[in-house]
């Protein structure tokens, strides 16, 4: 392992665009520009681009990764299937500047998008997942000096990848409540547990099913 530095700045607003369209690759959910948009405009403090930067300055992205927190309420609903992750608003987030007074005081941390790229790999440099988490604690240290009180953290997994990161930081499954699908023309389709033809997928010549996604969660405190 070397000892390039690792930095870390905002994402800005023109890149959520491409990092939504890396996720639909992966994941063609129903979240649009507009969604993904609110979000970051109520809660930006958890949108991180990590990038190296050489004797030139000039800089290259190593990584990204996005989160935001929730009020309670709806953070419940989120991990128990009740709330799909596209139908989140920002207003069922804390806001970037909330304050001691602000109402809500419980909330939990959802991870939406954590991307490792290759040049992390080709440069040997230390844990993304453990430099990601890092990041997290010291964000939720903030918004509790505010008086705030996090009551976990969640992650909708999509891949083999992201389920095993979230299993070392150590959460646990609550529940699969998506399925991506693929027809015999390789389109890719997300379908909720409670939709009326997710139980009978499997049986399907049309669709196959090809990922159970799965809400990983890690409580604080009893939810």
């Amino acid at each position: 392992m070397i000892t390039t530095k690792i930095y870390s700045k905002p994402i800005a607003r023109l890149d959520l665009e491409s990092i939504l369209q890396s996720d639909a690759s992966l994941y063609p959910s129903s979240l649009t520009l507009r969604t993904l948009q609110n979000w970051y405009d109520t809660n930006s403090s958890n949108f991180i681009n990590y990038y190296i930067s050489n004797e030139s300055h000039s800089e290259a992205t190593i990584g990204v990764s996005i989160s935001f927190p929730m009020k309670a309420t709806f953070w419940k609903r989120l991990i128990t299937g009740d709330l799909n992750e596209h139908e989140i608003t920002g207003d069922m987030l804390l806001e970037q500047n909330c304050s001691l007074a602000d109402e809500e005081n419980e909330y939990g941390i959802h991870i939406w998008h954590i991307k490792k790229f290759e040049l992390w790999n080709k440069l040997c440099l230390t844990n993304f997942r453990d430099r990601f988490w890092s990041d997290l604690q010291y964000s939720v240290d903030m918004l509790n000096s505010k008086n705030k009180k996090c009551i976990g953290f969640s992650s909708l997994c999509a891949t083999d990848e992201g389920t095993r990161a979230m299993k070392k930081l150590g959460f646990d499954l609550q529940g699969y409540y998506d399925f991506i699908v693929q027809n015999r023309q390789g389109q890719l389709k997300v379908i909720h547990s409670t939709d009326i033809h997710a139980q009978n997928i499997k049986n399907k010549d049309e669709w196959k099913m090809i990922f159970q996604c799965g809400i990983y969660t890690r409580c604080i405190h009893s939810v």
